[in-house]
């Protein structure tokens, strides 16, 4: 009898251990299946490219590009999967020539002269899949005196030193956009061009912010805009780098470079240029000059106004924004380079991919949960028995 009493004690001992292996094993397998439906299409840390209608979708183990329409409209996100929860967006918009009295680009009233509407005019795409990049050349051709712009996108199996700096692409995780305006005559007296873009998280996230990179994140020869989220521990999950300088050509030969300005223009507050915060803060009012560099803050013409993030259309004339979180107008200036010729600057997009990697989202946090309550109920009547 005491035999038989102890035979089945050593059971149910046997029988909870097997129980808590089985839970431990399911909850660990719960935390890698989103990794494993992340990365089950991946082509071997290579580079994948699609066509449909227009829009051209190219996917490494690391990140999601889609070029939209064709035209210089670019959203990208962490790994390769159909979609994401924080899915960032730079759409190029509009190019102008500016006015005044100087290369720096004060107010959106110097915006004259000649100028192209990006979202509207007919785009031409080519594709080419190479050994060890993937280059997808957007053309807008058919513009006044024969110019020509032109978006193109690099991305590289191989981390790609960019020439003339000290800046390196990063392999799968980055996206090197080159733009290349051409054969552009300026109008009398025209200052330089200003390149207008957007960029936003397009899933309109409260959790994701936008702000400056500080120049230890960005470089001596760059600066950066950069997507910090909260799902991640407010940590930087991606960014828009872009050179300081662009380079001129005559023909295939580099002639000189010239710097590049930028130019933030709130909503609200009027015809100004701001500069974001390189913290959290609520945005600091100030222009930025053509080198980068910030002069002294200017303060907004009334206080009540919204900050940069706000909803609100940049000036009175402009279309309504979309209305997305953190939404930020900004442009790109560069200073008249003389007629006839081609003047290329290097952007690059792209995920900060150790984040993804080291983290757990937090949807997996109620799967975890509910395999506790499981294992804890499970252990419970076990013990019962």
């Amino acid at each position: 009898m005491t035999y038989i009493f102890q035979k089945k004690i050593n059971y149910e001992v046997i029988n909870l251990h097997y129980n808590k292996r089985i839970l431990v094993g399911i909850l660990l397998l719960s935390l890698f299946v989103p990794v494993f439906a992340q990365n089950v299409n991946g082509n071997n840390g290579q580079i994948d490219v699609r066509e449909d209608q227009g829009t051209i979708t190219i996917t490494t183990d690391k990140l999601t590009l889609k070029i939209t329409g064709g035209k210089p409209h670019f959203i990208w996100w962490n790994g390769n999967q159909s979609t994401a929860d924080e899915m960032y967006k730079v759409h190029f918009t509009s190019i102008s020539e500016f006015f005044g009295d100087d290369e720096i680009l004060d107010s959106k009233d110097e915006l004259n002269g000649i100028s192209y509407n990006l979202m509207t005019n007919n785009w031409n795409y080519e594709i080419f899949e190479e050994e060890t990049e993937v280059i997808v050349i957007l053309t807008l051709s058919g513009l006044a005196n024969n110019a020509q712009i032109q978006f193109i996108v690099h991305i590289y199996t191989n981390d790609e030193p960019i020439e003339g700096s000290d800046e390196v692409v990063a392999a799968l995780s980055e996206v090197k956009i080159d733009i290349v305006i051409d054969n552009w005559d300026f109008s009398e007296n025209a200052q330089g061009l200003a390149l207008k873009s957007s960029v936003l998280e397009v899933n309109q996230s409260p959790r994701v912010r936008v702000r400056n990179g500080t120049n230890e994140e960005s470089g001596n020869q760059s600066r950066s805009m950069i997507f910090q989220s909260e799902d991640y521990g407010n940590d930087k999950v991606a960014y828009l780098e872009w050179l300081t300088f662009a380079e001129v050509y005559n023909g295939t030969e580099q002639i000189s470079t010239v710097d590049v300005g930028t130019a933030y223009f709130d909503g609200g507050m009027g015809p100004q240029s701001y500069q974001l915060t390189t913290d959290l803060d609520p945005i600091k009012m100030a222009s930025t000059n053509n080198n980068g560099s910030t002069p002294p803050t200017t303060p907004p013409t009334n206080p009540s106004n919204p900050p940069i993030n706000s909803t609100q259309p940049a000036n009175p004339n402009d279309p309504p924004t979309e209305g997305k979180a953190g939404l930020i107008h900004f442009w790109f200036t560069y200073p008249n380079f003389g007629d006839s010729y081609k003047l290329v600057h290097d952007p690059s997009i792209g995920v900060y991919e150790g984040v993804f990697s080291s983290s757990v989202p937090l949807y997996i946090l109620p799967v975890i949960f509910a395999f506790c309550v499981i294992g804890g109920f499970t252990i419970f009547i076990t013990k019962r028995k």
